[in-house]
């Protein structure tokens, strides 16, 4: 069974205008207001309904669908990079808190009960913005980077299947000037540790799920 889809909308850090998608759990009961899962990828927006979201989708990653069956409402933001520039995890914090409560006064969600889940680039943003409220109850990240001085080592998939080359462009090339853009790693070595999350686990309070995949990191 599928709950209803309901859009959105809100102001994007430009000021543009903005839809996030809020999946609500099918059969909630009148008056119930349900626990929301926020599936945070920065850099991603939805100006249309997500595909995954959607009656009949199949999702294999994070399936809303799945989330939404066991009673909790999912809410799917949108969040484009700042004009000329990147999150901070405060920033991702502020950012996916402005869209709950928008989605709280669309929909029946508790805007006190909220979790965070990303997926990749995205687990890095949940893990980055986790310590920066205490309004999230709780963090799940699959295959996140939390630290990016892992960058420089190569994969392990690839140290155990030579035959498949040296990724240069997956590893630090991502870092370096690639979807994380932190800079050149001679002259931003303080930069990977300021941004990587494991740094500023002691402020990580609220259960953590890491997930990671065979073969995927040391």
């Amino acid at each position: 069974d599928w709950g209803d889809v309901i859009e959105v909308p809100h102001p994007g850090p430009g000021g543009e205008a903005l839809k996030s998608w809020l999946l609500l759990p099918p059969d909630l009961p009148d008056g119930a207001r349900a626990p929301l899962v926020v599936e945070v990828y920065v850099g991603r927006t939805f100006p249309a309904e997500p595909r995954n979201a959607g009656r009949g989708a199949n999702s294999l990653q994070n399936n809303p669908a799945v989330i939404a069956g066991g009673g909790y409402a999912v809410l799917l933001v949108s969040l484009p990079n700042p004009p000329g520039g990147r999150f901070t995890g405060a920033e991702i914090a502020s950012r996916v808190l402005e869209i709950v409560d928008r989605a709280a006064a669309a929909g029946p969600v508790d805007a006190d009960r909220v979790a965070l889940i990303g997926h990749s680039y995205g687990g890095y943003n949940v893990l980055s913005a986790g310590p920066h409220s205490s309004r999230f109850a709780t963090v799940i990240a699959s295959n996140g980077v939390a630290d990016h001085s892992q960058t420089l080592i190569l994969p392990l998939f690839y140290r155990v299947s030579p035959d498949e080359g040296v990724p240069v462009g997956t590893s630090i090339g991502w870092a370096e000037t690639g979807q994380a853009a932190i800079g050149p790693f001679p002259g931003e070595a303080d930069r990977y540790v300021d941004l990587s999350p494991l740094y500023d686990v002691e402020r990580l309070t609220v259960p953590t799920l890491l997930i990671e995949s065979h073969l995927d990191r040391p």
